[in-house]
């Protein structure tokens, strides 16, 4: 947002300006009381930017997250494309290559705080999380290299020790080919995780 403050009275300066998105066009000598009245505005339309761009990144996290909580549940990828009613799917979807399976003993998201943030502290590879229930969550991955995983599920069991003295029992997917086979690959990670440990 601008505010021009300018010595030039003409009144085309002011017209072009405002025509170019200008909020206040205050001609010198400015009064102090003009000032402060047109920095409040100049603040104000700023705060309403930011709130706007907040609430427009908190609304495609929901529809990230919401695509998938489909996509682990087996809806296919034609019906969340007609849920998103005009959003492209590709936009918030990237072509995950891995997934990794976090699953704990008992209500371990009951009893935790702020694992999701202390997690992000703790991991070195860029991912989307997913909460599924009280003892599971998922990472989803576009890096593809096993090794990186390895050292990634590595970081999250000793964090998980350190920080909650609790086991993180941790299963990484094969290389992902098709997206649309998502919940498969988190129900054969689901059954290499029971009864083993990582």
């Amino acid at each position: 947002k601008i505010a021009i403050f300018s010595g030039y009275s003409d009144f085309e300066y002011a017209k072009n300006a405002l025509s170019l998105g200008v909020l206040e066009y205050i001609l010198k000598p400015v009064n102090p009381e003009e000032f402060k009245t047109t920095i409040k505005k100049v603040i104000g339309e700023v705060d309403k930017l930011h709130e706007s761009v907040k609430q427009e990144e908190a609304h495609e996290e929901l529809l990230k997250e919401h695509i998938l909580y489909n996509l682990v549940n087996g809806n296919s990828i034609e019906v969340i494309r007609k849920q998103l009613s005009g959003h492209n799917f590709n936009d918030f979807i990237p072509p995950y290559t891995r997934v990794l399976l976090l699953e704990f003993d008992g209500n371990f998201f009951g009893e935790v705080e702020e694992f999701e943030e202390k997690l992000k502290e703790n991991v070195r590879l860029t991912y989307e999380y997913l909460n599924l229930n009280l003892s599971q969550s998922v990472l989803f991955f576009e890096e593809e290299n096993i090794e990186k995983l390895n050292a990634v599920a590595h970081d999250i069991y000793n964090f998980v020790q350190v920080k909650y003295h609790r086991n993180a029992y941790i299963a990484i997917s094969e290389k992902i080919e098709d997206i649309g086979t998502m919940s498969k690959v988190i129900e054969e990670l689901d059954d290499t995780l029971e009864g083993m440990y990582y």
